[in-house]
C-alpha cells in the first residue's frame, strides 16, 4: 500500500526520465525520498549517491548550495558522457529474455499497452514498467 501511495504521487521520482541527470528535474522526488530516509534510517542519508551527494544534502541550505555548485562546475567543464554511462542498454540487451518474461500486473499498468510499439520506442517508460513489475512481483512473493 505504501508503494502505491508513493508511486502514485507526482513527487515520486518514477515520473521523471530514467537516469535523469539534471538535479532540478530530480529535486522534488529526491527531497521526498530524503525526508523518508531521514525519518526511517538517518545514517543511510549520509551515504554518497552515484551523483556525488548524500540524500541529507537535499535537506539543508549548505547541501543544496554544494549540489548546485558541483553541478554548475561539471557543466562548465563540459565533460562528454559515454552514450550508455550506466550500461543500461548493454544490461538490457544481455538480459532482455529475462525481463520480457516479467508479468505486468494489470492493477497498476494498462496491459493493453504493454506490447504497444510506442512503448517499445519509449525505452525509459518500458524500463520503469518492467522494473516496477519485477519489484511488485518480488514483494508479492515475500
Amino acid at each position: 500500500e505504501l508503494l502505491k501511495v508513493i508511486f502514485g504521487s507526482r513527487l515520486a521520482g518514477i515520473h521523471s526520465d530514467f537516469f535523469e541527470h539534471n538535479p532540478v528535474k530530480r529535486f522534488k522526488g529526491q527531497v521526498l525520498y530524503a525526508h523518508i530516509i531521514r525519518k526511517s534510517y538517518p545514517a543511510f542519508g549520509k551515504i554518497l549517491t552515484d551523483k556525488g551527494y548524500a540524500p541529507c544534502d537535499l535537506l539543508t541550505l549548505h547541501g543544496k548550495a554544494s549540489i548546485a555548485f558541483n553541478y554548475a562546475r561539471k557543466k562548465l567543464m563540459n565533460k562528454r558522457l559515454h552514450a550508455d554511462p550506466y550500461a543500461v542498454t548493454a544490461a538490457w540487451e544481455r538480459n532482455r529474455h529475462f525481463w520480457e518474461t516479467i508479468p505486468i500486473p494489470g492493477e497498476f499498468f494498462n496491459q493493453s499497452t504493454s506490447n504497444d510499439p510506442a512503448l517499445v520506442r519509449n525505452r525509459n517508460l518500458m524500463f520503469k514498467i518492467i522494473s516496477l513489475s519485477a519489484a511488485i512481483s518480488m514483494l508479492q512473493d515475500s
